[in-house]
């Protein structure tokens, strides 16, 4: 456990809370985490920044469909604006998913533009469609590859209180 939290540039006490919320009854409502469908992995991100742009964080959480974490990660995204740190957010997520086989996900996040911008990809759009931002354009190349490389995926907006297992 040490070694995996070693390579997450996390501090132990950080996945020792985590674990302890892991075997918790999942409540089901809009404010709320949802657990995924049979056979699915739940994907819960987040970025943030300081200032924008500015310092930033970002982190996700895997749940399975009993509400086990499955994986959950965390980085220091060094400076970059809100938009980029909710971006490279999902794109560490998708990483871990595909190593790890998690073909059949549902990605949900706070960040309407990000969720609007996945689903653009999601439904075949080019990268020029959906950024226009010279800051952007690597990122969302390489989400769109990683999205490919998923077989079922859904996309949801969730309330930031619905997302707070990804913020901590």
């Amino acid at each position: 456990m040490q070694r995996i939290v070693s390579k997450l540039n996390m501090e132990f006490s950080m996945v020792y809370l985590n674990a302890k919320r892991r075997n918790r009854p999942c409540i089901q409502s809009p404010n709320h985490f949802i657990i995924p469908r049979d056979q699915r992995i739940k994907l819960n991100f987040d970025g943030a920044s300081k200032v924008n742009p500015g310092q930033a964080g970002l982190g996700g959480i895997f749940r399975d469909s009993r509400g086990n974490t499955r994986w959950v990660y965390a980085e220091w995204g060094g400076e970059m604006t809100n938009n980029e740190a909710e971006l490279w957010a999902v794109h560490q997520g998708l990483r871990i998913a595909v190593r790890n086989g998690y073909m059949n996900l549902e990605i949900e996040g706070d960040s309407q533009i990000t969720i609007e911008m996945l689903r653009k990809l999601r439904d075949g759009r080019s990268w020029d469609q959906v950024t226009n931002s010279s800051r952007t354009t690597g990122i969302i190349q390489d989400i769109k590859g990683l999205l490919n490389k998923i077989e079922y995926k859904i996309i949801n907006h969730v309330l930031r209180s619905g997302n707070r297992a990804a913020i901590y």
